[in-house]
């Protein structure tokens, strides 16, 4: 068995694809053949292998399968040494992402911003960033990491798209051959990205919905 079970680095959302990222760093000194990672099943604490990757190659996994746009993902890695043993997945650390849901009430003007805790390293603050294009996104405000909310108290006018950040005391290098430009170091896990566009349930204040037709009228009745 091998000396010391691998552990996972960081996992975040790709903020070029979209996807999960699993991170981790080679630190084992006994032979490892290969890695497998694992996510959580729809049975909390029971996990599926989703791939085997070789060692020599870059330790970053995409998951593809993952949509971090619903929900948030749990994930865990094992080692594979050159008799064939794995380590044991109980040693591992789970990580998780951060999911984050925008939600926009038209009638205040107001958009509200909710997130389910990371888990996997210690971290003391949450980052919030903010674009008016999805692309280039600033930070508008930090709060602890006791908080799990939070309302943009200036919200422009039109789209605005969100993420959420923590910061990991030291960053992850990556390592493996293929490693590309943007592959690294990784200081910071982001959420998924979310927008105050107006979602299903959420509908303007002059909006009746009955019976699946909608009738317009300037205020509400009563």
């Amino acid at each position: 068995v091998l000396f010391m079970a691998p552990q996972l680095c960081m996992v975040t959302v790709s903020a070029t694809t979209g996807h999960n990222l699993v991170v981790w760093e080679k630190k084992s000194i006994a032979p490892v053949l290969s890695y497998n990672i694992y996510r959580e099943s729809v049975a909390a604490g029971i996990y599926d292998r989703l791939a085997t990757i070789p060692y020599d190659e870059l330790s970053v996994y995409v998951d593809t399968t993952a949509d971090p746009t619903v929900q948030a993902y749990i994930y865990k890695i094992t080692a594979i040494d050159t008799a064939e043993n794995e380590t044991d997945i109980d040693l591992c650390n789970p990580h998780k992402t951060v999911h984050l849901i925008v939600s926009t009430n038209p009638e205040l003007n107001t958009t509200q911003l909710q997130w389910d805790r990371y888990y996997g390293f210690d971290y003391q603050t949450y980052t919030i960033y903010r674009s008016n294009t999805g692309v280039n996104f600033d930070p508008i405000h930090s709060l602890s990491a006791s908080n799990n909310s939070w309302t943009d108290p200036d919200p422009s006018v039109g789209d605005l798209f969100y993420r959420i950040a923590v910061e990991k005391p030291q960053s992850c290098e990556p390592e493996g051959s293929g490693k590309k430009a943007g592959t690294g170091p990784y200081r910071h896990s982001l959420s998924n990205m979310d927008n105050n566009k107006l979602k299903a349930g959420e509908l303007p204040p002059d909006t009746i919905t009955i019976n699946n037709n909608s009738l317009e009228e300037e205020k509400l009745p009563g």
